[in-house]
C-alpha cells in the first residue's frame, strides 16, 4: 500500500523521467507492506517493521535514480525486518560489541544496495549509477559509515528507545 502523498510525488517524476515509476507505484500498491510520503529529520528514508517512509522535502530535489533506488532500498530492509522480527533486529541494534553491530549493519547496508540494484535493473533494463549506491565496496565510504555507526551507537537500548527514535525522525508523515 502506497499513500496519496508518496504515489502522487513518483507519478510526477513519471511524467520528465525514463525510469518506470509507473511499475514503481504499482510495485508498492500490490505489496503486503506500505510506504508513505513524510517528512523525516536527517534521512532519505526509513524502514520499520511493515512500513517504509520516504522524505518528499529530499525527493524533490534529488534525482529520479535516487529517488527509484532509495525505495528500492528500503524495501529491502523492511523485507529483512520482516524476515528477521523487529526484536531480532533490536537485540542487533542493542548488541554491546560495536565492531559486532558495525558488521551487522554494513552487512544490512550491502545487502540492500545489492537488492535495490537488481530490482533497479529489472525495472529499468539499466544499471543503477554507481555513485547513487552506498559504494560500500570503498574502504573510505565503509569507514565513514562505521563511523557514522558509532556515532549513534548506545541510542537504542530496548523496543521503547527504539520507537522513540523512531518517533523523533518521522517528524510528519503525509496525506
Amino acid at each position: 500500500m502506497i499513500n496519496k502523498a508518496l504515489k502522487k510525488h513518483l507519478l510526477k517524476r513519471s511524467e520528465n523521467s525514463n525510469l518506470n515509476f509507473s511499475g514503481l507505484v504499482e510495485f508498492l500498491e500490490n505489496s503486503e507492506y506500505q510506504f508513505s510520503g513524510a517528512y523525516l529529520r536527517g534521512a532519505a528514508g526509513l524502514a520499520i517493521k511493515n512500513k517504509g517512509y520516504f522524505n518528499i522535502k529530499i525527493f524533490e530535489r534529488e534525482i529520479p535514480q535516487f529517488i527509484f533506488f532509495v525505495i528500492l532500498h528500503e524495501y529491502c530492509h523492511i523485507k529483512r525486518i520482516d524476515v528477521m522480527s523487529e526484536e531480532t533486529m533490536i537485540t542487533y541494534l542493542t548488541d554491546e560489541n560495536q565492531d559486532r553491530l558495525c558488521d551487522h549493519v554494513i552487512g544490512e547496508e550491502i545487502l540492500a544496495d545489492r537488492f535495490a540494484s537488481l530490482l533497479y535493473y529489472h525495472f529499468n533494463k539499466e544499471i543503477v549509477p554507481k555513485y547513487i549506491t552506498q559504494e560500500l565496496d570503498d574502504d573510505n565510504k565503509k569507514r565513514e559509515l562505521i563511523e557514522d555507526i558509532k556515532l549513534s551507537y548506545g541510542m537504542v537500548k530496548d523496543i521503547e528507545s527504539y520507537h522513540k527514535l523512531i518517533e523523533h525522525v518521522v517528524i510528519n508523515e503525509l496525506d
